[in-house]
């Protein structure tokens, strides 16, 4: 991932190791009941991730220093018709992770996901015949006249989406200068974090509950 369009530096994600296992399963019953569930499940395992920072030629050493006890579970709802569970749910578990990075990696780092995040496209313009052609096809807005159907709607509402995040050890070390001699800060996260995210179908709500252990933070010569 660069940094921006016409940057020259860059991070390199490198999974060494990875574990795919996909199964399908009915709950409450066979297909021929209605309120079978059909779900598929997918559960990914990862080992040896290494994570640099690059500028051209130049690539550093792995900001990641220790990884074990990653995976992510993917729960698909293949048919639910009575909506009884998410349509996607996402478990991700850490069971331990130490990075250690300098301070132009951190920068770099944070610049990458907010520059490609925020940098504007640069599309080629269509032409001025593709744009009359396209507005004649645009489809009619559809409005319902039933005064009951928005209600209606919320009480379908289910949850959509549900992720949830497990993390028993986090370890981040900031160093100064390129080659990490300086140590600046470092932050541990300990068991319990947690990260619920819902999201609800019509409702349009997202709940997000977080709950952290003891985070130890030190600043080094200040």
């Amino acid at each position: 991932m660069p940094r921006h369009t016409e940057s020259p530096d860059y991070l390199k994600l490198d999974v060494v190791h990875i574990t795919v296992n996909n199964t399908f399963q009915w709950f409450a019953g066979d297909k021929n009941e209605l309120n079978a569930v059909h779900m598929e499940t997918m559960k990914v395992m990862v080992m040896d991730i290494n994570l640099n920072v690059g500028s051209g030629a130049e690539i550093g050493e792995s900001i990641i220093q220790d990884v074990n006890g990653v995976s992510v579970t993917i729960n698909r709802s293949l048919r639910d018709l009575l909506h009884q569970i998410p349509s996607i749910e996402v478990s991700v578990e850490i069971d331990e992770l130490r990075a250690a990075l300098s301070n132009r990696e951190y920068q770099i780092l944070t610049e990458c996901a907010q520059s490609n995040i925020s940098e504007i496209p640069h599309t080629v313009p269509p032409l001025s015949g593709d744009i009359v052609a396209s507005s004649r096809n645009l489809p009619e807005t559809l409005t319902s006249e039933d005064p009951n159907a928005a209600q209606t709607e919320k009480s379908d509402a289910w949850i959509s989406m549900k992720v949830s995040v497990v993390i028993n050890l986090v370890e981040l070390c900031l160093y100064a200068g390129t080659a990490r001699d300086a140590p600046l800060a470092a932050v541990q996260v300990r068991f319990p974090c947690t990260i619920h995210f819902n999201c609800h179908i019509y409702l349009g709500v997202h709940s997000i509950l977080m709950s952290l252990g003891p985070v130890i933070a030190d600043r080094f010569g200040g």
